[in-house]
């Protein structure tokens, strides 16, 4: 009964979200899903999304994330190569792409749920039956690719346990984590397996973009007790409002080169927050190196360290 996502006054506990991931999910057996199968995910940050990626883990799949503001020659592109032949979807999305009518699409909005999948089990999928191991593909993002060309970087099972399980977060003082990622970012993998596999609440954000007074009112409604962002937008914050982050008790940042005056800022202004530098590529799962900071430890530096594995 307790709280698994909290997103715009919507409450999803974890008995609700692994029944309904659960009939996705042998639904999408149905349909052919195991081990080293991917399933396309065009969907907005939202309770559902949790239901549909959960359920393509759940049925032994890995899940390949589409952002429909992309064009539709990289979305089609990401289609061919991914070998995706099930997508799953909010009915008003990737309605218009052509290679779709060649594909099994399950829409997966609230209001749809038990028409399209009231028919299935909700109980689990017995990962004996699935045969899923710990090196079996989860998911794969495409990034631009030095070449130009989207690359997709394959993260297997083991590496999002790398990440979780860490002890770089005390997830017993990090019981809400912001959802503030798109899906095709793969800051998502910490951001909602994080407090899932730790029996903690994922707050998920609507559209924060540009909107800073929208962050603040998700992180003080949702009482969000662990934030990460980039490093453009916590200077920003830092410089406008850095009152909004003050009930933080981790503050994670990274992306990009950081500035050493705003992180200076950032301690002064968040002395009861845990603030880390924190680096990583697509490749090595979302955070590979990180480095806690402290007034002391940068007052005779002249750049941030992004620190040690």
């Amino acid at each position: 009964d307790a709280i698994a996502i909290g997103s715009e006054g919507r409450l999803l506990s974890y008995g609700e979200l692994n029944r309904r991931a659960n009939r996705v999910a042998h639904c999408l057996r149905e349909h052919g899903v195991g081990p080293e199968v991917s399933v396309g995910v065009c969907m907005t940050r939202s309770p559902e999304l949790a239901v549909g990626l959960l359920a393509i883990l759940k049925a032994g799949g890995a899940y390949v994330p589409l952002d429909p503001e992309y064009p539709p020659s990289r979305l089609e592109y990401m289609l061919t190569q991914s070998g995706c032949r099930v997508v799953l979807n909010e009915q008003r999305l990737l309605m218009d792409l052509p290679l779709l009518s060649t594909m099994t699409v399950l829409p997966l909005d609230v209001e749809l749920h038990e028409a399209n999948f009231g028919e299935y089990s909700e109980t689990n999928v017995a990962i004996e039956e699935i045969g899923v191991v710990p090196t079996n593909l989860a998911y794969v993002i495409y990034t631009s690719g030095s070449t130009g060309r989207p690359k997709g970087n394959a993260v297997v099972h083991r590496n999002i346990s790398r990440l979780i399980y860490n002890d770089f977060v005390d997830h017993s003082r990090a019981r809400t984590i912001l959802c503030a990622s798109s899906p095709s970012f793969d800051a998502l993998t910490f951001e909602l397996w994080g407090p899932l596999l730790h029996g903690g609440r994922c707050a998920m954000a609507g559209s924060t973009r540009g909107s800073f007074s929208e962050l603040g009112r998700v992180v003080d409604q949702q009482r969000v007790d662990c934030v990460f962002m980039t490093t453009a937008l916590f200077n920003r914050l830092i410089d406008d409002s850095a009152e909004s982050l003050k009930r933080l008790k981790y503050l994670m940042v990274g992306g990009e080169a950081a500035s050493i005056d705003h992180f200076r800022a950032g301690l002064r202004e968040l002395p009861d927050t845990v603030l880390i530098n924190i680096s990583g590529p697509t490749e090595n799962t979302t955070f590979s190196s990180l480095c806690f900071l402290s007034e002391q430890y940068l007052a005779d530096r002249f750049e941030v360290p992004i620190g040690r594995p």
